[in-house]
């Protein structure tokens, strides 16, 4: 009976030490995006075709696409999304639904928070080969559905996997960006 309720505490003990390690770990991405949304600067530039004039004709081509004149040059970005990923092989997909916060910071960095469905461990970029060797796989992916954020014209489907542009290729990351803003004080 001592040894049954000593299991039972040292279980309780366990899963409230594993939820306070979670809790902390949830601050800490907050307080890191937090971090990197306060970088924006207060008056960040405004798009202009001068800033690219000096650039090569495709250069110009792709930021006149992308960017619309007179567009705030913001230098963070909060980005939503909702999306899957592959935790199986292209035959048997096995994908994981996910949603995600992005803060995206330039040139800071970024944090990227998923929340799944169940656990996710991730190693597959590596050694997704036939031969399981771990070394540089062709990786890719297609951008589409593209939509205007303040200004930014953004991709907001995203697929994504190892060995673009072969017959091999399986896209174990789809994503659905659902929402972009550029936070401003």
């Amino acid at each position: 009976m001592i040894a049954m309720v000593f299991v039972l505490v040292l279980l309780i003990l366990t899963g409230l030490t594993l939820s306070a390690w979670r809790l902390l770990d949830h601050w800490a991405d907050l307080k890191a995006m937090q971090a990197l949304a306060v970088s924006q600067p207060a008056q960040p530039p405004t798009f202009t075709a001068d800033m690219i004039a000096h650039l090569p004709e495709p250069a110009r081509r792709y930021f006149l696409y992308t960017i619309e004149t007179g567009t705030l040059l913001s230098s963070v970005a909060s980005i939503t999304m909702v999306g899957r990923f592959g935790m199986g092989n292209r035959d048997k997909p096995d994908y994981l639904d996910f949603t995600a916060t992005q803060v995206l910071a330039m040139p800071a960095g970024f944090v990227w928070k998923m929340r799944a469905r169940r656990g996710f461990q991730f190693e597959r970029w590596s050694n997704a080969n036939p031969e399981k060797q771990h070394r540089l796989q062709p990786f890719g992916g297609y951008l589409s559905e593209f939509r205007y954020f303040d200004g930014f014209r953004l991709p907001t489907h995203v697929e994504a996997g190892n060995h673009f542009a072969t017959d091999q290729y399986f896209p174990f990351f789809v994503a659905d960006v659902t929402a972009v803003e550029f936070p401003h004080e």
